[in-house]
Parts: C-alpha cells; structure tokens; sequence
C-alpha cells in the first residue's frame, strides 16, 4: 500500500524540499502532462517555480526508465487530447508531489505509491526506498506545522512559508 503525508507549500517550501531530498539521491522532476515529451521534464526547479497542480520525483539512485504515450482515444476531451505522460510511474522510484485546490486548506499531499499500483512487482530495492521516504516524512514533520484544534494538531504540514501566510 502507498503512503501520503497532508501538506501545504508555496513554491519556495517546494524548492526547499526538492533541494532536500536531492541530499538523499540525484533527482529528476516531472510534472503530469505537457505538449511534448521534453516539456514534462522540470530541469530548472531551483530557479523557478514549477506549474500545474503537482509534479513527480524520481530519485536517481534507483533505476528506472520512464515510458510515454500520448492521451486520447473516444473519451478523451478535445483539448486534452495528444498531451504526453509518464505512464509506468505507479511502479517507479518517484515520490509525487500534489498541490490542494486553489484557496483550499485541505491540503495536497506528498505520495510514493510503493506498489499498491504493481501488480508486477517493484524493479527497485522498496525497503531501501521507503527508508528514503521515511526521511522525507520526518523532514515534513520537523519543518511542517500544523493547525492546533481541540487540543490536537491536526490537518496538513504547512511548510515554512505557507506556515507564514496562515500566520499574517
């Protein structure tokens, strides 16, 4: 089964966590969908800030070799259509990065999906894996804060800058 941890960033806490867990391995990063192949590669994440509703992480260190096919076919909508993906990535090394609804405090997530999606198997080491995402977890949890209600944190880890704008 997979494992998600709530979380509320703004592009600089999503900064700051990439450029965390590139201490843990190299990394790529990828967003969902884009016109070509080349555009779902994210190569300058560290200088701007990264569009849509969330992006992957693959970590490196643990091989992969990503596929791509295009969307379409008879339930496609028209303006969806031909846009590439990554479409063997439930079964990859990749932490997914999910952003909330806009105005939203519900929070998106940060996912591995570790093989609740593979019905194959994993082609990578998943104990070593998920001590990587035990990291980032805990990372989460030290530099997260979370909403006090009824004498209990509860709700999404607001990451640093996030944390600021509830605060103002």
């Amino acid at each position: 089964m997979g494992r998600q941890l709530p979380i509320l960033a703004t592009p600089s806490d999503e900064r700051e966590l990439l450029t965390f867990i590139r201490t843990l391995s190299p990394i790529r990063v990828y967003v969902s969908f884009a016109e070509a192949i080349d555009g779902l590669w994210i190569n300058d994440w560290e200088h701007r800030d990264i569009e849509g509703c969330g992006f992957h992480v693959w970590l490196q260190s643990y091989p992969w070799t990503p596929e791509y096919k295009q969307t379409g076919g008879p339930r496609c909508p028209p303006d969806r259509r031909g846009r590439w993906y990554v479409s063997n990535d439930c079964a990859a090394p990749v932490i997914e990065i999910s952003r909330p609804v806009p105005n939203s405090t519900v929070g998106g997530r940060i996912y591995w999906a570790r093989d609740f999606a593979a019905p194959d198997g994993l082609a990578y080491d998943a104990v070593d894996f998920a001590s990587i995402v035990d990291r980032v977890w805990n990372w989460v949890r030290r530099n997260g804060h979370r909403k006090l209600s009824n004498s209990k944190r509860e709700g999404p880890y607001y990451l640093s800058e996030a944390w600021s704008r509830l605060r103002q």
